[in-house]
């Protein structure tokens, strides 16, 4: 199952990670996801799936160094 996390490359942490289900309830739209990029160009939104273990979450307490 694909989940999504933000990263702000800037700082190293994460948000806690959510599914798609969850991912189509806040969806951003193209225009709406280039108007976030512009105005924090440090948050990456990114797509993972864990394939050795499928209960894998990121959360706000990760970082990285």
């Amino acid at each position: 199952m694909k989940k999504y996390v933000w990263l702000n490359i800037e700082t190293g942490h994460f948000s806690n990670s959510w599914t798609e289900e969850v991912h189509n309830e806040f969806f951003l739209t193209e225009k709406e996801l280039d108007e976030h990029i512009k105005r924090y160009p440090e948050s990456k939104l990114i797509t993972f799936e864990c394939l050795t273990d499928k209960d894998f979450e990121f959360t706000k307490f990760m970082k990285l160094r």
